[in-house]
């Protein structure tokens, strides 16, 4: 075990520290399926094990990548029961291609405002008498 990813189970709190997330954050996550950790039977406190660590890792990383919260579950869900990360290659694929062609939209449509822009700057032609 690392620093990074210690072997004893985790709180909530702990967990969202982790991440730079909200406990709330958190909460959600298992609301919605992405995250199913165990409940302590003398307190009935969330228990958050080493998979459920990587699990909230690979949430977090999905999201702030800009995929919803049911794509998410569905690759976290994937990943848990098939024991590989064939759909995570598969969403990260899709992801790369989203922000490329996003970017090469926004290249494209940032070299057309400048032509626009230029023509509205460019001096009016002098007419000769």
């Amino acid at each position: 075990p690392t620093p990074d990813r210690p072997t004893e189970p985790r709180t909530i709190g702990e967990l969202a520290h982790h991440l730079r997330v909200t406990q709330a954050t958190v909460r959600n996550w298992e609301r919605v399926g992405i995250l199913t950790p165990a409940r302590d039977p003398a307190t009935g406190y969330r228990v958050f094990q080493a998979p459920d660590v990587r699990d909230a890792e690979l949430a977090h990383l999905l999201r702030r990548g800009g995929y919803p919260l049911t794509h998410i579950a569905t690759v976290v869900h994937q990943i848990r029961t098939a024991g590989g990360t064939g759909e995570l290659s598969s969403a990260l694929d899709d992801w790369q291609r989203r922000l490329t062609t996003r970017g090469l939209a926004m290249l494209n449509a940032a070299t057309h405002l400048n032509d626009y822009l230029n023509l509205l700057h460019r001096p009016e032609p002098q007419h000769r008498p």
